[in-house]
């Protein structure tokens, strides 16, 4: 039996864990004494030496699959140590100058893994790097399993329960709540718009003694709901099927944001339970709503008569731009479709 063996950081959310005895993911930190640092050469080795002890060692033709910049070149000598396979995962596009002893390793991965043509180009581009000699797999920001619906926990509308949402249209804003996702122009745009409530909801706790979001609050007062709701990811569905319209703009604050294409995982969600979305223009993203007509483009986030317009013209027409927006889905995000040939070459 091969092995996958991923090496991610904890992102402060719950870690997750594979069914398949033959997937392991390894969180170094885990491994490396109190206040010492796994970026460090010496330490990462020691983490993941433990942690193979405990388990077993890499063998030929297993894979190991790093996640991001942090300890790439660390797992990548590792992956040359014990003459496994090797691939780089790109979450997410480096913002900050990399070292120059990183570029010159990173031209000595052949397998890269990332959610599109855009994303890949600023990846190699941070990296001083051509894509020449290199396998990519091109594999969206998406949910890979089927979901049981059975669930005794409150679905996202049913905690306001002092709202009649019957003659409302419920737009809402799932993920992070921050400048970089217009979520103080939303709820300023909102204001005007009497026929829909406007609702964010965070994958984690809502902080309510944060400035950004007393600010949010004194921004709207009349439409703005606040989920107090968290959900594991195996009922997330809870939060998006009660809803009517998805939103997921971004700001270009950097390429990360800008490039979002296909690394957003709120429009995958979208998409994914036939939720109509509203996004901005942005170059490799919002192309993708107008081909199939899953959506309304804004071209001005600040407008809005463009919101008035745009949940007008979905509304209008609601079972049309539903069903496109599960075919979008099925076409450009169907996370067992895409990774298909990840997993062929890869024999898992």
């Amino acid at each position: 039996m091969l092995y996958l063996i991923i090496f991610a950081k904890h992102t402060g959310f719950k870690d997750f864990q594979f069914k398949k005895d033959n997937i392991k993911i390894v969180y170094c930190e885990e491994y490396v004494p109190v206040g010492k640092s796994v970026n460090k050469l010496k330490y990462f080795f020691k983490a993941s030496l433990n942690y193979f002890k405990k388990t077993q060692f890499p063998r030929k033709e297993d894979l190991i699959l790093n996640i991001d910049d942090l300890t790439f070149p660390f797992s990548f000598l590792l992956a040359k140590l014990f003459r496994a396979k090797f691939t780089f995962l790109s979450l997410e596009i480096p913002v900050d100058t990399i070292p120059s002893w990183k570029k010159f390793l990173f031209q000595f991965v052949r397998s890269i893994l990332i959610q599109d043509e855009l994303r890949l180009s600023s990846l190699l581009t941070s990296y001083h790097c051509s894509s020449y000699g290199k396998k990519i797999y091109y594999i969206p920001n998406s949910i890979g399993w089927q979901f049981n619906y059975e669930s005794h926990s409150m679905n996202l509308l049913a905690q306001f329960n002092h709202i009649d949402f019957t003659n409302k249209i419920v737009c809402a804003q799932i993920g992070m709540i921050y400048p970089q996702v217009y979520s103080d122009v939303l709820a300023k745009v909102f204001t005007s718009i009497q026929s829909a409530v406007l609702i964010f909801h965070d994958r984690e706790e809502i902080n309510y003694s944060n400035p950004f979001i007393q600010e949010l609050l004194s921004i709207n007062n009349k439409n703005l709901l606040l989920s107090g709701l968290v959900y594991d990811i195996d009922e997330i569905f809870l939060a998006y099927r009660p809803i009517d319209i998805g939103i997921a703009c971004y700001k270009y604050v950097d390429d990360n944001f800008g490039l979002i294409g296909k690394a957003s995982g709120k429009l995958s969600c979208y998409l994914y339970f036939k939720k109509p979305v509203i996004v901005n223009k942005l170059k490799g993203y919002s192309e993708i709503i107008e081909k199939y007509q899953c959506g309304v483009v804004i071209t001005d986030v600040n407008d809005f008569h463009e919101w008035q317009k745009a949940i007008a013209l979905i509304m209008s027409n609601y079972d049309y731009y539903s069903q496109n927006a599960y075919r979008c889905y099925l076409n450009e995000f169907d996370f067992n479709k895409q990774s298909l040939p990840f997993f062929k070459d890869n024999c898992y």
